[in-house]
C-alpha cells in the first residue's frame, strides 16, 4: 500500500507529517458536515445517494462514474474503481497510465477531473449551478492542455489544501511512513 504524505509547519515552528488518510476530514462532504453537526442530512447533493463521502463524490456518484467511463480503459475500469480512496488518489497522481484510455499526462487530467467534480458539487451546494458552462470533462481536458506546468502546481496546491499540508512530499510505501 502507498500513502500520499505531506508536511506542514505547525504554530510552534515544528514539522508535522500528514497523509491522504486524513482526506476524509478535510473535504467537507455531507458526511463530514453531519459529523461536525452542521447538518443532519448526509445525502449526495448530485444524485441523492444516502451517503456523500469523499469516495462517493470522486468515484461512486453517477456523475463521477460517467466521467471515469469516458477516460478509463474498459478493461481496467473495475480495477480503477477498487481500493481505499487514499491509495486510489496516490496511484493516479503518480501518473499511473495503466488506467488511462488514451490520455498523456494522466496525473494532471486525474487531478483536474477531481477538482472539477468538487467545484461542481459546491456549485450545487451553494445554489449556483454551473448550467451552460462546459462539462466537467471538457473543462478538465482544457485545463490539462492549457499549461502543464501551471496545472501541476495547481493540482499540488489543491491537494495541499485538501490534506492540510504545506507541500506534497510524494507517495511512499505505507511501511516507510513513520508517524
Amino acid at each position: 500500500m502507498r500513502v500520499l504524505a505531506g508536511w506542514k509547519i505547525t504554530s510552534n515552528n515544528m514539522f508535522s507529517v500528514s497523509s491522504a488518510d486524513n482526506l476524509r476530514n478535510k473535504l467537507v462532504t455531507n458526511v463530514e458536515r453531519v459529523r461536525r453537526q452542521y447538518t443532519t442530512d448526509s445525502r449526495c447533493l448530485t444524485c441523492q445517494a444516502l451517503v456523500e463521502d469523499v469516495d462517493h463524490l470522486l468515484r461512486r456518484c453517477p456523475q463521477a462514474v460517467a466521467i471515469c467511463q469516458a477516460v478509463i480503459r474498459p478493461s481496467m475500469f473495475q480495477t480503477f474503481m477498487e481500493g481505499e480512496v487514499s491509495d486510489w488518489i496516490c496511484t493516479n497522481l503518480q501518473n499511473d497510465v495503466q488506467f488511462a484510455a488514451t490520455m498523456a499526462d494522466w496525473a494532471i487530467l486525474f487531478g483536474t477531473i477531481n477538482w472539477n467534480l468538487w467545484l461542481s458539487r459546491n456549485s450545487v451546494a451553494f445554489d449556483n449551478p454551473q448550467a451552460g458552462y462546459e462539462s466537467i470533462l471538457e473543462c478538465s481536458w482544457r485545463l490539462q492542455l492549457t499549461s502543464r506546468t501551471t496545472i501541476i502546481l495547481l493540482v499540488a496546491d489543491v491537494l495541499c489544501t485538501i490534506l492540510g499540508v504545506d507541500q506534497i512530499i510524494g507517495c511512499l510505501p505505507r511501511t516507510d511512513v513513520l508517524i
